[in-house]
């Protein structure tokens, strides 16, 4: 079977027992664990729109619907008053390459902004909640209806825009991986080869929840973990960040995982991370995220520090934001994407000015068009770089349509579109995490920080990448085509490669793309789906107790159904080949057994003399004024033998253990005396000749016993009673 040369497996190995690669094909894997991932997946939407002002606009205007689109769940504080984030004309705030360092720049900029901020909001009473300059004059600030409707007239004021939270692009999972040092498959992908740890001259700046202190970390020290805001938690709840960071620079130890630059510096600043719209996170709490992350006002705060370090820094700086949301959140021309592209544009000339940063973005999570839930770039060469997420056969993360509905998938699948210019490793993705630990997790999240980390790779290993653009170019230089795909990823031996079809296969609400799926029913049918993506055609082939079955070809989209099958040991082997021969298959293997279900039929005084199905220890009446006729059936289904044992008893039959009803608490106690047995076997189904009851009556009552059972080891029993009507 040809496999995508970067299938690979996590494994815990050492570096020796690793083949190499080699010319873009496979010639050896790692022998090991696969990575298992269950996940829990939970997303929330919000939307907004930007009010651009430009001259005077009346209050009906700010509140129509058409120029607010309200968020969900708007940020508010006690008052009601909803969060905005206001961006001013700047004017002649100042050209970066006309500022000989950086304090003086700094100063400049902060003075002049401050000014404009504080004539506009002067006679507004306003309580600042953070402000901006170096990537563009804005505040946000708790407003009222009348404060936003003033500041919409003011002819200084370019945008007003609703703060809403956004969403990290990864998906949560609790599980950790206590293993050796893991090589990630995603290094495999991009050809990144083992080497030696960063030299210290390439910063990452990982805006996000903020990561953990970690012994896989040395790059990260705790005095560049710093948060966008004052009071903000520098770790936040969920660890998404410090997962993040682990795939940019886990060291090359000999423990845990290794990242893209072993030991590569990383700069950590926290965005802020709630588990509602109100309570922050409390410091030193590891639960699951909240339903809300960072609102944008913070992440406009993050890349406001960013520029500031990098200035004094005098580098080319790397940012990963692994955040979306979708409404033109992250628009060109929305407050956060101008930001975004202030921070990204490198002024450095003559040996001055701003050497600009290299931002990667994930594409979001949602299977949709990614210009709507990320930086929708005018420009391939901006220095913002949108990255979609791959599984690891090259395929674009795809939800399958034909399984929706299913056991929970590690995701919707990747945003697409033409706004995600490069494709990443981002599907069962193992990375550091909480409290020292490790686990995987899913999501375009995992995409950017496979770019970062060669973007610090790149400028620590060419010294001529002093900007930001000169970056990019350098990151464009090492995109590889996926044929079987048509999609670009980095590689860093600039060598193709060829994608495999994904696959998966549903049975009944067990799922797999990986690992064969397992089961044993006690049924005799069996609900098998499948689809693939990058596929021409499918193979299915079954067999029966090691005998073939049946064998036939299909499309790669296929609803096998319900079907009857004869009780057995089975496998299905699903393959599924492209138009290049890459083949992937997965198995399913089970053992069908036949239920067996028991009955016993009656007709006596208390079913009227008709012959009914008597229920699982019920007991039935006859009258003893005579010698009253008893008709019985037992009957069974999917049995092959069936036994039955008949006594006499006395007492109460709740106290008999053959009772579903048994409860040993009762009064007066169970005897029974034995009367008569089939020894052993007995017609699954058989009408037995007319009873008649004597009178008088050696005992209270008689019960039947009636257990059958299979040759596949399934069985089962019930119980009736009679009793004399009184």
């Amino acid at each position: 079977m040809t496999l995508s040369p970067y299938r690979v497996a996590a494994t815990k190995v050492s570096v020796q027992a690793c083949s190499r690669w080699s010319m873009g094909k496979l010639i050896g894997i790692c022998a090991g664990v696969l990575v298992s991932l269950t996940s829990n997946y939970s997303h929330a939407t919000a939307s907004t729109d930007a009010i651009p002002v430009k001259s005077s606009r009346d209050l009906s205007a700010v509140n129509s619907a058409q120029s607010v689109a309200r968020a969900t769940g708007p940020i508010k504080d006690a008052a009601g008053r909803i969060r905005y984030i206001i961006d001013l004309h700047e004017d002649n705030v100042g050209k970066p390459a006309t500022f000989a360092d950086a304090n003086s720049k700094i100063a400049y900029y902060k003075a002049k902004s401050g000014q404009l901020i504080a004539e506009v909001t002067k006679l507004q009473g306003i309580e600042l909640l953070g402000t901006t300059s170096l990537v563009g004059t804005s505040f946000s600030a708790y407003l009222t209806p009348t404060q936003v409707a003033q500041f919409a007239k003011d002819v200084r004021v370019k945008l007003i825009t609703q703060d809403v939270y956004l969403q990290p692009s990864a998906l949560w999972n609790s599980s950790t991986d206590p293993w050796g040092q893991v090589r990630p498959w995603g290094l495999h992908a991009m050809d990144v080869a083992w080497g030696g740890p960063s030299n210290g001259t390439a910063t990452v700046y990982v805006l996000d929840t903020g990561v953990e202190m970690h012994a896989d970390l040395p790059g990260l020290a705790a005095t560049d973990r710093l948060s966008a805001l004052p009071g903000i938690n520098p770790t936040g709840c969920y660890a998404h960040a410090t997962h993040v960071a682990g795939i940019i620079g886990a060291a090359d130890n000999g423990v845990g995982v290794v990242g893209v630059l072993p030991g590569v510096k990383i700069v950590s600043i926290a965005l802020g991370d709630t588990n509602s719209d109100t309570i922050p996170c409390p410091a030193g709490s590891t639960v699951a995220s909240g339903s809300h992350n960072a609102p944008a006002s913070t992440l406009i705060e993050g890349l406001e520090k960013v520029y500031q370090l990098a200035i004094y820094d005098q580098k080319v700086a790397v940012v990963n934001i692994s955040f979306n949301l979708g409404e033109a959140t992250f628009s060109s021309t929305g407050t956060v994407g101008l930001k975004m592209s202030a921070l990204a544009t490198s002024s450095f000339s003559d040996g001055a000015g701003y050497r600009g940063a290299f931002i990667v973005q994930s594409a979001g999570n949602d299977f949709l068009d990614a210009c709507g839930y990320a930086y929708n770039a005018p420009t391939n060469y901006d220095g913002i770089m949108v990255v979609g997420g791959l599984d690891d056969n090259g395929q674009t993360v795809t939800m399958l349509n034909g399984l929706a509905g299913y056991a929970p998938r590690f995701d919707l699948g990747s945003n697409k579109g033409a706004c995600v210019e490069v494709w990443a490793p981002s599907q069962r993705v193992l990375s550091t995490w909480s409290g020292g630990s490790y686990t995987v997790l899913a999501g375009t999240s995992m995409a950017a920080p496979h770019i970062a980390g060669l973007a610090a790779r790149l400028v620590e290993s060419d010294a001529s990448i002093t900007t930001s653009d000169q970056l990019e170019s350098a990151v464009r230089a090492h995109f590889a085509l996926i044929s079987g795909s048509n999609l670009m990823m980095p590689r860093l031996s600039l060598q193709g490669v060829v994608a495999a079809p994904t696959l998966e296969m549903v049975e009944g609400t067990s799922r797999s793309s990986v690992a064969p799926i397992s089961f044993n029913k006690l049924a005799l049918q069996v609900d098998l789906k499948f689809e693939a993506i990058g596929a021409d055609y499918c193979i299915v082939n079954v067999t029966k107790n090691g005998e073939p079955y049946s064998y036939y070809y299909t499309v790669p989209s296929h609803n096998l159904g319900v079907n009857a099958y004869p009780p057995g040991q089975y496998s299905w082997s699903i393959t599924c080949i492209s138009s290049l021969g890459t083949q992937t298959t997965v198995v399913a293997n089970g053992y069908l057994r036949r239920p067996v279900s028991v009955a016993w039929l009656a007709s006596t005084t208390s079913t009227g003399l008709a012959m009914q199905a008597i229920p699982n220890g019920t007991t039935v009446s006859w009258s003893v004024s005579a010698n009253a006729p008893f008709d019985q059936i037992n009957q069974a289904t999917g049995a092959d033998y069936c036994h039955i044992l008949s006594y006499g008893f006395n007492g109460n039959t709740n106290n008999d253990a053959s009772n579903p009803t048994w409860n040993t608490n009762t009064t007066p106690p169970f005897s029974q005396v034995l009367l008569w047995d089939s020894t052993p076997y007995f017609a699954t189904y058989y009408q037995h000749a007319t009873f008649y009851f004597g009178d008088p009556q050696p005992y209270e009552g008689y019960k039947w016993l009636l257990r059958c059972w299979n040759s596949d080891g399934e069985e089962k029993s019930t119980v009736m009673y009679g009793k004399p009507q009184p």
